[in-house]
């Protein structure tokens, strides 16, 4: 099972939750899984992304290095707060922050981890950076957004995964195997390098819009597009947006 937030998207079952309680009376979403979080609902279980086991941060941090290990894999788990991944100029990564309500970096068998949660006052700026070497190929590259902004810069994997809530990720992306990209009430917006025939694509839509260049996917719609590639993008929205563009 997923550990990232998972914001709940679904407009038609928020009002069914509104129209059939008082929201005052949190108890009953507490009792279902659910708690409210500045009026955005997440499931308590996927809250608890933090490890015990390592350090947990918070108010201003200065840039410090995570590892001195070798990372093949990286990990993003953040809501409610700005998250930017930037160029490290060197051959390390490390993270920063200002405004830290809960901040975790650290690394484990090859990934790096790295949870960022602002669960209360989401109106205070919380801003996070991470720096990557330029140019690293990781083999696997997952963003968790549950809402706020991530900056991705550019993001080079074998395997990219960006899930998002209810927030925004945009920037520049080279999946060298794959990407999955899934919105449920956010929007994602990238620049993939290549041209749209690098890839072959599965497009799911149900209620929100997908542009892959110059397509348009909209409304209840599911659809593969073969170019016989060999690296396929899988798109899944829910109420959100997705916009894909290459960059040749």
């Amino acid at each position: 099972m997923k550990r990232y937030l998972r914001f709940l998207p679904l407009l038609f079952a928020m009002g069914i939750m509104c129209s059939g309680c008082d929201m005052t009376d949190t108890d009953a979403l507490v009792e279902n899984g659910k708690e409210i979080i500045d009026n955005t609902i997440y499931d308590l279980a996927d809250i608890t992304v933090f490890d015990e086991r390592f350090e947990i941060l918070s108010g201003d941090v200065e840039r410090r290095q995570i590892t001195e290990n070798p990372v093949n894999d990286i990990t993003v788990t953040t809501g409610g707060c700005t998250f930017n991944i930037l160029n490290s100029g060197d051959e390390n990564i490390y993270i920063e922050g200002e405004k830290i309500e809960k901040l975790q970096a650290y690394e484990e068998g090859g990934v790096a981890y790295i949870h960022a949660l602002k669960n209360s006052n989401l109106t205070d700026s919380m801003t996070v950076n991470l720096y990557i070497p330029f140019g690293k190929c990781f083999n696997k590259a997952e963003i968790d957004l549950g809402a706020g902004f991530v900056d991705i810069g550019s993001l080079t994997a074998g395997e990219i995964n960006v899930n998002v809530g209810a927030g925004s990720v945009e920037g520049d992306v080279f999946p060298t195997e794959g990407m999955k990209l899934n919105c449920d009430m956010g929007n994602i917006s990238l620049t993939a390098a290549g041209n749209k025939e690098a890839y072959d694509y599965l497009v799911s839509v149900t209620a929100g819009a997908a542009s892959i260049d110059d397509e348009n996917f909209n409304g209840v719609s599911r659809e593969f597009v073969d170019n016989k590639a060999g690296r396929k993008i899988e798109v899944d929205v829910s109420v959100g947006n997705v916009t894909l563009n290459f960059a040749e």
